[in-house]
């Protein structure tokens, strides 16, 4: 008999469960990567990569000239593609020259937000949900802009204060939006009773990577709220399916937004750095650690407080606390291609000999994927990647030893 490794984690397996602590709340990684370290290497996954990505809504028409998103060039600079979801009746000539030389450059994902400053895009206004012929307006004065400025818009449904109206659903499946950023339902405001559908692959209303239920299903959910989100829901029947919002905005200490709370204002007194930063690195360690993604949301009227060079202070400040904890940036776009992607794909067999693991997988990507393999190298668990050719139906690949080396 060979040597071999084994866990015990003391704790009962139950605290990954829902009704307990749940996964996707911050111990996620106590469990996979004890077993990625007592399993025999190499040890493959086929999951997300560490992938992150930053968000930020212009809920409020803050964002109208270059100057305004000056944070851009810091996200970039340190490799960042974030996704800059715009009021549509705020930008300026030269604030619309700029955003479309960034998405042309790949330097952004740009998603329309909302119609004017606090009015949503894909709902309705003060007067109510809007009417078919009134999304027909505003979606043409979408295209023409589009063609206009010469740009691409996001896969991703970026829609105000998470309501999107049922009417509005055959305009957006026109233009290419497929993938949503939250988990409501259309035809449901936030102050309505909603439906808790279990989004894959945790059945958490807070991490979701999955598609919408029933008539829905060609809109694929990619959703990263903190935990905390959790305790915005007060269920309303005893099968822990409906529910209301009680609150707006983020929630507890993490809130969702890594600025809210804590930029008020341009002067150092209204403003804690370091606090956004351990938020920051808090958000990204729980999407990590979840096999998520990573990174955080925050909104313009937090960023234009910002002074030059604090956007950078807060991220280098946040990646400190993660050093040794991989990160991959990435735009949103591409995080949600992926995911929608590895959704469709499952591993059903895999076979070791002479060092060179054979593995089978069943499903349907579209798109070139890449396998996580595991390594213990002078005692640390070490990841690599090996391909996954795009595929339909079944497909065989091979990790050879040097992939693993």
């Amino acid at each position: 008999m060979g040597t071999g490794k084994f866990v015990q984690w003391l704790v009962s397996p139950k605290i990954w469960n829902r009704g307990y602590l749940g996964l996707a709340h911050g111990i996620d990684s106590l469990l996979w990567r004890a077993i990625a370290w007592a399993a025999p290497k190499p040890f493959i996954m086929n999951a997300l990569p560490p992938y992150v990505r930053f968000r930020f809504d212009d809920c409020n028409g803050h964002w109208k000239n270059p100057s305004d998103l000056a944070f851009v060039d810091e996200l970039n600079k340190m490799g960042h593609i974030p996704s800059i979801c715009f009021c549509f009746k705020a930008l300026t000539a030269e604030g619309i020259a700029h955003v479309s030389r960034l998405q042309k450059a790949g330097r952004i994902d740009l998603a329309p937000h909302t119609y004017a400053p606090a009015q949503s895009f894909f709902y309705g206004d003060h007067n109510g949900e809007y009417t078919t012929e009134q999304l027909r307006s505003m979606f043409a004065e979408l295209d023409e802009a589009k063609e206009q400025w010469g740009v691409r818009w996001s896969t991703i449904l970026s829609d105000h204060e998470h309501e999107t109206s049922a009417n509005a659903i055959p305009f957006i499946r026109e233009r290419g939006f497929r993938h949503k950023m939250n988990i409501l339902l259309p035809g449901q405001r936030w102050t309505d009773p909603h439906t808790d559908w279990h989004p894959a692959p945790y059945g958490s209303m807070s991490y979701a990577l999955d598609y919408l239920p029933g008539e829905l299903s060609d809109f694929f959910a990619v959703f990263n709220h903190d935990p905390s989100f959790d305790s915005a829901r007060v269920y309303t029947t005893e099968d822990n399916i409906h529910f209301n919002y009680h609150r707006r905005g983020g929630y507890g200490r993490q809130k969702w937004d890594f600025l809210n709370g804590l930029v008020a204002g341009p002067e150092p007194e209204n403003k804690d750095l370091v606090s956004a930063a351990d938020r920051l690195a808090e958000h990204t360690q729980i999407g990590l650690d979840a096999l998520f993604f990573g990174g955080s949301i925050t909104h313009s009227h937090f960023t234009r407080h910002l002074a030059p060079g604090e956007m950078t202070r807060i991220i280098e400040q946040a990646d400190s606390q993660l050093r040794g904890l991989e990160q991959i940036p990435a735009s949103y776009d591409e995080i949600a291609d992926y995911a929608e992607a590895h959704a469709n794909t499952e591993v059903v067999g895999a076979r070791s000999s002479s060092g060179t693991i054979t593995v089978d997988l069943t499903g349907r990507s579209w798109r070139d994927l890449r396998l996580s393999v595991y390594d213990d190298i002078d005692g640390v668990l070490v990841r690599s990647e090996s391909p996954l050719p795009a595929f339909d139906g079944t497909t065989t690949v091979t990790v050879e030893p040097s992939t693993v080396s």
